[in-house]
């Protein structure tokens, strides 16, 4: 009813006002809660004009909506103004004016005003009570989703390219994806793992993700953090935003990043864009990081697989390894041991028959067995006291070059090998027995895989803060695929030189040993070229 028109009776305000309070506590949508109560109060004062405000809970404007007004009134007459309220907090407010020729509002207009503001708080609480429950029945709808998504497979580059897909499309964003902590440096992000993007939306270019202020910075502080628009927020330079806003021809307004957290492990950023500005909700930002959450547990969940099948193969492995290792030992054992019980017997009943060069042959053979066999029973032994973190080094001061000269006569190459030290001081404090054990098996895997009267070089090279051991040969050298090999237990390489013996815990004992010193030990070789094995002991 518009001005100049008789306000309704008694009995009619009470019947409008009977029939609105039914419709305002039934009615579940607030757009038409608010309608209904502007045109209504309108009719009911004879109001020109209306207007209905809503806040939001941190008293910001939420919805305005007007009526009566057409830009071209510029004048008003009688105007009143009432609250919503509902439990001592002011939800809105109403607004009702009249042009100035109309009559003025009387108490029995405010009076009814002030009781349909009261109905329409009650009408738009539980219009937003019951869109927060539609909202929460959507986001635990996606949730199951999400989680069942993510959580139905074990690959983790499947759940990604899942997760990100329904992500992006239950937050209702225009690109999703998801960045990993690299796994070289655990402080910094790895590329673009995987990244969905609505239709029509260019795909970012990875190479420049990692410019991106709102991930960089949820990273850092490991909250969820965002951005109405990228382009225009005070927090980042304008040379920043220029960088992600055309990263690959692809545009970036709003953007949100969340962390993926297992306990106190920051394992990537998920992050949202919408290629347009967008204010993002409580309810918007909620769903975002629970998703995550879950996406955070796949992933965890899909490590603990990867894991325990990286677990069960190396105990496959090494169960294999043992096994060999097993079968070695009585052959390398027995080997040895068959040749000096066999020497024995000759120089017991055969001894007064021998002439003097077999028995001189006999006791050499007899010798170099024995040496064998209980460098075969030291290397056992190292390995256990290894694996059992017994073994010890007393420390003294040991002069490398006298002791490397010794090394090349106990281990039978004296013949062969040469020693070249280009230095004076060539001391450190170490385990004497210890690096010469290394000597004595370097030396001997030097002559054991290069040919009889091959020459083995060895050349001790001291500098200020350590002393550079070589030993050399000129064998066939080794393969590239088995360099990895070499110090690691029970491995053993077959060279087409000679038949060739031995523990294959050699060289894994040496490594313990020149690492417990503070050195390092590697080797150097190519097919064809021979190899050199070389250590390091610091002063």
């Amino acid at each position: 009813m518009g001005d100049g028109v008789a306000a309704p009776g008694q009995e009619e305000r009470l019947a409008s006002f009977l029939e609105v309070s039914v419709q305002l506590t039934q009615d579940l949508d607030a757009a038409t809660v608010i309608n209904v109560v502007i045109e209504r109060a309108m009719e009911i004062t004879a109001a020109g004009f209306g207007a209905l405000v809503t806040f939001e809970s941190n008293g910001t404007i939420d919805r305005f909506v007007s009526r009566g007004f057409t830009g071209e009134q510029t004048e008003m007459g009688a105007f009143m103004s009432v609250p919503l309220s509902l439990r001592g907090r002011v939800i809105g407010a109403l607004y009702l004016a009249k042009t100035p020729e109309a009559p003025a509002f009387d108490r029995s207009d405010e009076e009814f005003v002030t009781s349909m503001g009261a109905m329409a708080a009650v009408g738009i609480s539980n219009a937003r009570l019951f869109k927060e429950e539609i909202e929460r029945s959507r986001r635990t709808a996606l949730m199951q989703q999400i989680s069942w998504t993510v959580r139905h497979s074990l690959d983790i580059t499947e759940v990604l390219s899942e997760a990100v897909e329904a992500l992006g499309k239950a937050a209702g964003v225009d690109r999703c994806y998801i960045r990993l902590v690299d796994d070289d440096d655990q402080d910094e992000l790895g590329p673009v793992e995987v990244e969905w993007d609505a239709s029509g939306v260019q795909p970012l270019n990875p190479a420049r993700t990692s410019n991106h202020p709102i991930v960089t910075l949820t990273a850092r502080t490991r909250l969820t953090q965002w951005s109405e628009d990228i382009r225009t927020d005070p927090r980042f330079t304008a040379s920043g935003a220029e960088d992600v806003e055309s990263a690959g021809g692809a545009v970036i307004g709003a953007s949100v990043g969340t962390p993926l957290e297992w306990g106190d492990e920051l394992m990537g950023v998920v992050s949202f864009q919408k290629v347009t500005p967008h204010s993002w909700t409580s309810s918007e930002t909620a769903l975002i990081e629970n998703a995550a959450r879950e996406v955070s547990v796949a992933i965890h969940h899909a490590r603990l697989y990867y894991s325990a099948l990286d677990k069960a193969d190396k105990l496959r492995e090494l169960d294999e390894m043992r096994s060999d290792f097993l079968a070695m030992v009585s052959h390398e054992l027995r080997s040895p041991m068959t040749v000096i019980s066999g020497i024995a017997h000759i120089l017991r009943w055969k001894s007064d028959r021998l002439k003097p060069e077999a028995r001189e042959e006999l006791l050499n053979t007899l010798e170099r067995e024995s040496r064998r066999l209980a460098r075969l029973v030291s290397e056992f032994l190292d390995l256990e006291a290894i694996e059992r973190g017994k073994i010890e080094l007393r420390s003294d001061d040991v002069d490398l070059a006298e002791l490397a000269a010794e090394a090349m006569v106990d281990a039978g190459q004296s013949a062969r090998a040469t020693l070249e030290v280009n230095g004076e001081d060539c001391s450190v404090m170490a385990d004497r027995d210890r690096v010469k054990q290394v000597l004595l098996n370097l030396l001997t895997n030097a002559a054991k895989f290069s040919h009889d009267g091959d020459p083995i070089d060895l050349s001790i090279e001291p500098a200020e803060d350590h002393v550079l051991i070589r030993v050399v040969d000129h064998g066939p050298g080794i393969r590239q695929e088995d360099m990895d090999r070499l110090f690691t237990p029970f491995s053993r390489l077959q060279t087409t030189v000679k038949q060739t013996s031995g523990s294959g815990v050699g060289l894994y004992v040496s490594k313990t040993i020149i690492e417990m010193h503070g050195g390092a030990i590697w080797v150097e070789s190519q097919v064809g070229d021979g190899a050199t094995f070389a250590f390091t002991l610091p002063r």
